[in-house]
């Protein structure tokens, strides 16, 4: 029997060591290409997902007020924090507070972060009208948890950056019930 040379069994071994710079290559261009095709679908589910959360933390402070106007059977509002233009909730952020003549703040939140923002309207399209803009600044609820406006009360939730991914409109009826709806921005 003859023994294998020596030199056969370097060459195999040094062939399967690693990648060529061709084949690295040709790797980083598909995942460059790839990657290309993913981050705009990415931004798109970052941006829906930002807008559900900060939809369903306003919801959940309506919720707490109106709870909290049944458990105190007295009035209690929630408003924007903001002085200057408050209608728009997601600049400032907002608070609920015991009741208009007392004004005890029981919670408040902070700003959004990113382009969703967040305003108060009167009308399903979202363009102000003036049968109720008297009323634009806050939503009360009574001792019943009934809203107190003279009609539905409209918020619109949209993002500014991309308004191809479409908001949400909360309506929130008289008797206090919160439905939420897909509109375009």
């Amino acid at each position: 029997m003859s023994r294998p040379d020596p030199t056969c069994l370097y060459r195999q071994r040094s062939r399967l060591r690693g990648f060529t710079l061709i084949e690295l290559m040709v790797t980083v261009a598909i995942v460059a290409i790839l990657a290309g095709f993913a981050v705009p679908s990415f931004r798109t589910m970052i941006a829906q997902n930002r807008m559900a959360t900060q939809t369903n933390e306003f919801v959940a402070m309506i919720n707490l007020a109106k709870n909290e106007a049944i458990r105190r059977s007295a009035p209690v509002r929630v408003t924007s924090k903001a002085t200057t233009n408050p209608e728009v909730f997601s600049s400032s952020g907002f608070k609920m507070a015991a009741s208009a003549s007392t004004g005890t703040i029981l919670r408040e939140t902070g700003a959004f972060s990113g382009t969703t923002k967040l305003s108060r309207v009167t009308s399903a399209s979202g363009y102000p009208d003036d049968t109720a803009s008297s009323d634009r600044s806050y939503i009360e609820f009574n001792s019943r948890g009934g809203n107190t406006a003279s009609g539905a009360t409209l918020y619109k939730v949209c993002d500014s950056s991309l308004t191809s991914i479409g908001g949400r409109l909360i309506t929130i009826n008289l008797v206090g019930r919160i439905s939420i709806s897909t509109i375009t921005c």
